[in-house]
């Protein structure tokens, strides 16, 4: 089971999609009951939609669902979905995969991070408006984390808060700026 794991990790690790997803689906054939398989069949979602195929994804994303909906193995997958389908510009499918993550989520500041990427998807798509409403939440939110404030700095959203708010990117990056007087900015 161990050498199968491996040999799957180090082909994905190659960029050799199609090997690591046969070698995992091997893994799951001779080892159904491993205790490594919500992360097994969260590498065939992610490797699935590295090689195009969403129906596949879609299957093992759903098999995570059926067995264990509270593994975090499954709420990694419902990410890696709205990621693709982001990329792809399917933004209704990335909509609806995130609002699927964001009920998954049990921790306040994990669905804070499910609102930043919902507004990225409305950034994308030109609605700033409903984005900033999103932006507006979780930062007056007080169980906001580093990590969801490194995201609010990433491309597009930080476009959009200097664009909604004026201020400078370097004020953004926290010169000085407290994340109470950016959120009342946007009031």
């Amino acid at each position: 089971e161990k050498s199968l794991a491996d040999l799957a990790r180090a082909e994905a690790a190659q960029k050799n999609h199609a090997a690591a997803r046969t070698t995992y689906l091997q893994l799951i054939k001779e080892f159904p009951e491993t205790q490594n398989r919500d992360e097994v069949e969260f590498q065939l979602v992610a490797l699935g939609l590295k090689l195009n195929d969403e129906g596949g994804a879609l299957d093992w994303s759903g098999s995570l669902k059926r067995r264990n909906k509270t593994s975090t193995w499954y709420a990694e997958s419902l990410r890696e979905l709205a990621d693709y389908y982001r990329r792809k510009k399917n933004y209704a499918s990335a909509e609806k995969t995130l609002s699927e993550l964001e009920a998954a989520q049990k921790k306040p500041a994990e669905k804070l991070e499910v609102l930043v990427s919902r507004a990225q998807v409305f950034a994308d798509q030109g609605k700033n408006d409903a984005a900033g409403e999103l932006l507006r939440k979780v930062l007056a939110n007080e169980e906001v984390s580093e990590a969801t404030i490194a995201a609010i700095h990433s491309q597009p959203i930080r476009e959009l808060l200097i664009l909604l708010t004026g201020f400078s990117t370097a004020a953004l990056h926290g010169d000085g700026l407290g994340l109470g007087n950016l959120a009342r900015s946007l009031d």
